[in-house]
């Protein structure tokens, strides 16, 4: 029944669900969050949407408000996804849940018309290293000296390296890069080491995803905040 049109009868209509999944990698910093994460179409392996994020704290309720800021992410064809701002919220009873909606400018490039433009994004985090009862992705970050000390392990996919990092949960490290210089690949390098990501690891122990290096040799290592 509508409000101005009255009765306008019974109709059916057919729509398709879209999911996507996967981890977030982050860091909570004292007014922002940023991370990066690679999402995996549910029921399509090769559908995919990777890139940043960034979060800015609502000033008046820091750890339940964030305002998603403007970014942009690409899709399995390299196709740009750009969006807007939005607000994200935590609220009772889903403590460990923050939702809101993704706003893109056009979610199909693929198509004539911008269309796919509302999507609904869910990050749940049940981590909370200070059990505090507020979730480590919008808590205030971990200070003192880590319990334990980082490590790092080296593997291998079809596509990438997998770094596996073990630590304290909650706690900001960064996973820094460098390479070898041409004609010494056994010489591990004193200097131009280069920051590669900053997280906060959400687990005990977490994959995390790196190209593999072109050329010459590759050297990783590890620092807590």
């Amino acid at each position: 029944m509508d409000s101005v049109f009255g009765d306008l009868g019974s109709f059916s209509h057919s729509f398709e669900l879209i999911e996507y999944s996967g981890p977030l990698l982050y860091s909570a910093g004292s007014n922002s969050i940023s991370g990066n994460f690679n999402l995996l179409q549910t029921g399509n392996p090769a559908g995919e949407v990777q890139g940043p994020l960034q979060f800015v704290r609502v000033a008046t309720n820091r750890f339940n408000r964030l305002i998603l800021q403007p970014g942009g992410w690409t899709n399995q064809s390299a196709e740009a996804l750009t969006f807007t701002n939005s607000l994200f919220r935590r609220d009772l009873p889903w403590t460990t849940n923050y939702y809101g909606y993704i706003l893109f400018d056009d979610g199909d490039p693929n198509s004539a018309a911008p269309d796919y433009l509302t999507w609904v994004l869910s990050i749940d985090d049940a981590n909370d290293t200070n059990r505090n009862g507020i979730p480590d992705f919008s808590d205030d970050p971990q200070t003192g000296p880590p319990s334990r000390q980082p490590q790092l392990m080296l593997g291998s996919s079809l596509t990438n390296l997998v770094l596996t990092l073990s630590g304290d949960a909650g706690r900001l490290y960064d996973i820094q890069q460098t390479f070898s210089v041409v004609g010494m690949d056994s010489a591990l390098p004193i200097t131009n080491w280069q920051t590669l990501f900053t997280i906060t690891l959400t687990n005990n122990s977490q994959a995390i995803l790196i190209p593999k290096p072109a050329s010459a040799t590759g050297f990783w290592r590890v620092q807590a905040h």
